[in-house]
């Protein structure tokens, strides 16, 4: 039966892709995290492919609890002199006790929207297959007679499932919406309306059972509203209990528009507009188009087909995605890779668009009231992580998401620097939410690793520059350089000189996140002085402020480039690691899944195999020393790095380490993959998957050096492939294929207005050339064509 799950489906010819671009299944999800999802940016689902009765689970991404709030902690300046002193006094048993009076309140939560219920009266599991077509960001499953596609419509911002039957009787089923938030299901002429209002307030899952921990208050938090509508000709639709009843018809079209009150992170939810008002305008607005498939893969293929990558290997495109999962380590299976890499470009579509909110620690596809981390956005890795893959890959309109947010969090973070310490400029610390969270979080109990970690608005301000530097985009760059000024102003006040260093500057309070060290004896505080993570950050980002002001023709400020100049250096510790404290305090967990000290290797690039070759030996060291096993997420990081030090068989072995099957039932607690390719921690966090994308790439191609470097890190089991479509600073997009290990040939098609670029292939030395509006052609060796 396996080879003939294509057939079933009857589906299209792949379109102008390179690489694969389907997952494929022969049975219905029993769990979430075997469902297939689909997504708009704003709109998303679940779809389960079930048979007598399907379950398609609803997000809408501005769908939170809480509301806008004051969280800064006054009391945090007060304290900051008395806990720096305490610092270079070396009074470790101090320190902590003092970070968690600095604390505020906890972020909120993402909350799931609800579920759309399909229950069959006539129904049949044989044949059976279900597919996700990556291309078009459509879900089909086959049952029997009856064939069901489910997509988010970027085109007209509503979810669509189309039904089609064979059978002579027409489609029979019962439709229903129903929220674990509080709601209420009721018809409206033809309409199905769920709406409701969400808490205003979820604590964290992690804090466990505690008393009361979803709360709701009359009249306060977000309105939400789901209104159904069923189209087709010859169908009876009526409205029964909290259902439709659809009868007759062989096609049946269910729109679906889903809606809050939300209307920016500083306005007060409750004082929205009418979601159900905001609702049926959706639905008015497309249930008058017939084309809606096409209007949607007209706006969503074009950003699949710009880039992909094709690996070659035996064909195993018949074969269920998850029983290919589960034998990559056994088989030969290249382009499974391929297919992972497409995966996470798919899922930034989907998760992330211009208008919609930044993707969150689970993109846009949530089920729980209180979600693993609260599905927020984790500020110390996983927020900035899930874009790595945007710009490498050709999707920099996704990135335009984050940077709308970091926007936003300048306005809630200078009130944060200005309360809490006193300073210019603005930051983030390690969570913040829809509300633009800001301060640190752990409400004076949480553990300061994690919880005052001060540099998580540096560490996003410098995707600002990042994104200039692969697109030249001059407009976006002005728009967003005031968030990079205020981020260099408060990076540039944090510093502070150590009187036991020679006055060179430092961060004091500093954590290494989320990691605590050892000292005098048993002792192990997590707040230390000048972790290599801060030292990075902030380099980068007053270098990136001062090269920004020179583009846009602004005087940078002088404090800049003075106190980058006084920024201590990185050290190597005495095991040959890169330290990851100015003291060389050993960890409390050696294979801990944080490469927090490594930042200036990956994702910045001051330490390089080139440029800075001691250090980046200490790099490579630490890494031995953590190890390689470890989350999904942070071996996608791993990845990275080993790609970054040019190492193809280390950086292939964290591909082989990330593609292993995670499953709760019979696979717990196993970083890895699950059945329908999502990232496992585990549980589900989305940043595997784009860290794993962003990897793969940078085994491709590297231009953090500003030449372009052509297989910097190609595996042996990669012998024979292609690409094409990768971007690279400078804003040029390379197109390339290898045989045998070697570069076959590359096209690099040059930015408008490029008159030189640097090409280097393998480890040979970079070559200038000259170049104007034509394609560069360079064969394999670097011969030029």
């Amino acid at each position: 039966m396996l080879p003939c799950l294509l057939s079933i489906l009857s589906l299209p010819d792949r379109p102008n892709m390179t690489g694969e671009s389907r997952l494929l299944y022969d049975r219905p999800a029993e769990q979430w995290i075997e469902a297939l999802p689909v997504g708009n940016g704003r709109l998303g689902a679940m779809v389960f492919g079930g048979v007598a009765q399907e379950r398609i689970a609803l997000n809408e991404d501005t769908f939170w609890a809480g509301e806008p709030k004051n969280w800064n902690n006054p009391k945090a300046k007060e304290l900051l002199p008395e806990i720096r002193r305490a610092l270079f006094a070396g009074e470790w048993e101090k320190v902590d006790g003092l970070a968690i009076q600095m604390q505020g309140p906890y972020t909120q939560s993402y909350l799931p929207f609800g579920d759309l219920i399909l229950k069959h009266r006539r129904s049949s599991n044989q044949p059976y297959a279900r597919v996700l077509e990556l291309a078009d960001g459509v879900a089909t499953s086959r049952a029997g007679n009856v064939t069901q596609k489910v997509y988010a419509s970027l085109a007209d911002q509503v979810i669509v499932v189309e039904l089609t039957s064979s059978d002579p009787e027409g489609i029979d089923l019962h439709a229903i919406l129903t929220s674990q938030v509080t709601h209420t299901v009721k018809g409206d002429g033809e309409l199905l309306v769920m709406s409701g209002r969400a808490p205003v307030h979820a604590d964290p899952n992690y804090l466990g059972n505690t008393p009361d921990p979803i709360r709701y208050k009359e009249g306060r938090g977000m309105a939400f509203a789901g209104v159904l509508q069923a189209l087709g000709e010859g169908v009876s639709v009526k409205v029964n209990g909290h259902g439709l009843e659809i009868k007759g018809g062989s096609k049946v079209t269910l729109l679906l528009a889903l809606r809050t009150s939300f209307v920016d992170p500083f306005t007060a939810p409750h004082l929205g507009p009418d979601p159900i008002v905001r609702a049926k305008k959706d639905l008015a607005a497309a249930k008058n188009k017939r084309d809606l498939l096409a209007r949607h893969t007209k706006l969503f293929r074009p950003m699949m087909e710009r880039n992909g990558i094709s690996l070659e290997g035996p064909d195993r495109t018949s074969i269920p995605t998850n029983q290919r999962v589960a034998e990559f380590n056994q088989t030969s299976d290249p382009g499974l890779v391929s297919l992972l890499y497409q995966y996470g470009r798919y899922l930034l579509v989907s998760s992330s668009q211009p208008g919609s909110q930044a993707a969150n620690l689970q993109g846009i596809w949530n089920q729980d009231m209180r979600p693993p981390w609260s599905a927020n956005y984790t500020m110390n890795i996983n927020a900035q992580m899930n874009y790595w893959p945007a710009l490498v890959s050709a999707l920099p309109e996704t990135h335009e998401a984050f940077l709308q947010m970091t926007r936003e969090q300048m306005r809630t973070g200078t009130e944060t620097a200005k309360v809490n310490y006193g300073m210019p400029g603005w930051t983030v610390h390690h969570n913040s939410d829809l509300w633009r969270h800001s301060a640190p979080v752990g409400d004076l109990a949480g553990w300061p690793g994690w919880a005052n970690w001060a540099l998580g608005g540096p560490w996003s301000a410098t995707h600002i520059m990042e994104h200039y530097r692969f697109t030249g985009d001059k407009k976006q760059l002005a728009r967003d350089f005031s968030a990079l000024k205020g981020s260099a102003d408060f990076c540039a006040a944090w510093l502070v000189a150590d009187p036991n260093r020679d006055g060179k500057l430092v961060t004091a309070p500093s954590t290494s996140p989320e990691i605590n060290f050892r000292v005098k004896g048993d002792l192990a505080p997590a707040v230390g002085v000048g972790a290599a993570m801060d030292l990075g950050i902030i380099k980068q980002v007053l270098a990136d402020a001062e090269e920004a002001a020179r583009i846009l023709g602004v005087a940078p400020d002088p404090d800049w480039s003075e106190k980058r100049e006084q920024v201590h250096r990185f050290l190597v510790g005495s095991r040959g690691q890169l330290q990851e404290w100015l003291d060389d305090f050993p960890e409390t967990e050696v294979n801990h899944r944080h490469l927090s000290h490594l930042w200036a290797a990956f994702p910045g690039s001051e330490i390089n195999v080139d440029d800075t070759p001691t250090l980046a030996r200490a790099v490579r060291q630490s890494m031995e020393i953590r190890g390689d096993q470890s989350t999904g997420w942070a071996m996608a990081w791993r990845m990275c790095l080993w790609a970054r030090l040019r190492d193809p068989e280390k950086a292939y072995g964290m591909v082989k380490r990330v593609m292993v099957m995670a499953d709760p039932k019979t696979n717990p607690g196993v970083g890895g993959v699950y059945a329908n390719l999502f990232g496992a921690h585990p549980p589900f966090q989305i940043d595997g998957n784009f860290g794993a994308t962003a990897g793969i790439a940078e085994m491709l191609v590297q231009s953090h050096r500003g030449d372009i470097h052509l297989l910097p890190c190609l595996p042996k089991e990669w012998p024979s492939g292609s690409a094409k479509g990768l971007r690279v600073r400078g804003g040029h997009r390379v197109d390339l294929s290898w045989e045998e290990g070697k570069l076959a040939s590359a096209t690099i098609h040059p930015a408008k207005g490029a008159k030189e670029i640097r090409v280097r292939i393998g480890e040979g030395k970079p070559l200038g050339i000259q170049v104007g509006s034509d394609p560069v052609q360079i064969a394999g060796e670097g011969r030029m064509e």
